[in-house]
């Protein structure tokens, strides 16, 4: 039995809704007109520290002191339009359980529970401190162990799952982003204490740290780096220094030489499977490289680049060729 959970965010259970009116709709989504509101700005330098002025301000650090109520534009139609959109395309409803839990936003991958086996082959839950200002996102992997009724483990440790790869042997790859307090995390974590965490929580005897790239939105690993197999690892590529933010293409090519010399948990080489990075545009950091792999199938983020050396049709090319038997589909990430 393969159960998926479907978890939308800001659900009509968490705040009341902003007054609207549908335009037309259909079975996949609905056009609406939201009344008239008022928009403020704020300059910032920093990653997302944009949210921490919304929050606090919201939350009456304002001229006023008072404090402003959310609303939400989502509601139980986001379920149905899941629902019908999973039905419509053959998938057995049996295995699909819907929760809906207030959070604040999308990124699952780095505020979501990890799961581990305890001696007694139960599975439980791990639960990391999320290093962004979402208090919902943060407390949802232990809303989530009480739901399902499995153990719940909570860390000290401040990460996000997308700064974090395992190779399944006893070892992990992170970014130092890890102890930059301007990304939220902990400076004063030591090296030591990180390898403990690992190793008394995970089972991890190896923590490999490498640096990050730079002005990329969230400084993870997953931007350019990812694990195939315990064995096999893809590392992002810029055509030329130009050709990334500045820095970035060294940073890339300093990486991959230095996974090409380190080994997995159980002391085999990697071998280092270099893939374009398209163009840094617009304050874009693209990437293929934080794809998805789902049994055959590989999850890859496409934006319609067709040059020479990063380009979307033969990345999906390449992925099939180093996973044999898979089949690589695009997602318009432009959107």
């Amino acid at each position: 039995f393969c159960a998926l959970f479907i978890l939308p965010y800001s659900t009509v259970m968490a705040y009341e809704e902003a007054n609207y009116e549908v335009v037309s709709k259909n079975e996949i989504y609905e056009i609406r007109k939201y009344s008239d509101r008022l928009a403020v700005e704020t300059m910032t330098s920093g990653i997302d520290s944009n949210f921490r002025k919304l929050f606090n301000y919201i939350s009456g650090r304002n001229d006023t002191q008072e404090k402003i109520k959310m609303t939400t534009p989502v509601t139980q139609s986001e379920q149905n339009s899941v629902y019908n959109t999973l039905n419509n395309n053959n998938v057995n409803m049996d295995h699909i359980v819907f929760e809906l839990v207030p959070t604040n936003s999308v990124w699952m991958r780095d505020y979501g529970p990890w799961w581990i086996y305890e001696p007694n082959n139960r599975r439980a839950i791990i639960d990391l401190i999320y290093n962004r200002p979402r208090p919902q996102d943060d407390s949802f992997p232990e809303l989530f162990a009480e739901s399902f009724g499995v153990n719940y483990y909570g860390l000290e440790l401040i990460e996000a799952g997308g700064n974090m790869l395992l190779d399944g042997k006893g070892a992990v790859i992170i970014s130092d982003v890890i102890f930059d307090a301007s990304q939220g995390f902990d400076p004063d974590l030591t090296q030591d204490q990180l390898n403990q965490y690992f190793l008394d929580y995970y089972g991890v005897h190896k923590v490999i740290i490498t640096p990050h790239l730079i002005n990329d939105g969230t400084g993870h690993i997953d931007m350019f780096v990812k694990i195939i197999n315990d064995t096999t690892i893809i590392v992002g590529e810029y055509e030329n220094q130009s050709s990334g933010y500045p820095g970035n293409y060294e940073i890339c090519n300093q990486v991959a030489n230095q996974l090409a010399n380190e080994t997995n948990g159980e002391g085999r080489p990697f071998n280092i499977i270099r893939m374009p990075m398209p163009p840094y545009n617009n304050g874009i950091t693209y990437t293929y490289v934080n794809s998805l792999m789902v049994n055959n199938k590989i999850l890859v983020p496409i934006y319609g680049f067709t040059d020479s050396f990063a380009n979307d049709s033969d990345v999906l090319s390449q992925y099939e060729q180093i996973i044999p038997g898979s089949e690589a589909i695009g997602f318009d990430c432009n959107q």
